[in-house]
């Protein structure tokens, strides 16, 4: 519960806004359409990793993303939404 203080919240808010307006243009350049969702998801990732000061490699973002992304929301499933969120690691 230490990180949940209001400095500690502010720093991840930062970091948050960094990643927002860091994400790389070319991703969405050539597309005519991008996922918000799955955007943010990657972006949440890279922010929570280097916020708790957890290391990511780039190579490793897409599937650190899906096992973030998995976890939180098998948490409030059942059944197989359950058990992919259980099993993401």
């Amino acid at each position: 519960m230490n990180a949940m203080d209001r400095e500690s919240i502010n720093k991840l808010e930062d970091i948050f806004r960094k990643h927002l307006n860091h994400t790389k243009p070319e991703k969405g350049e050539n597309l005519e359409s991008v996922t918000l969702f799955k955007e943010i998801e990657e972006i949440l990732c890279r922010a929570v990793c280097e916020w708790t000061e957890v290391p990511l490699a780039e190579s490793e973002i897409s599937k650190r993303t899906e096992q973030l992304s998995n976890m939180i929301d098998g948490s409030g499933g059942t059944g197989p939404r359950y058990h992919k969120g259980s099993k993401s690691t």
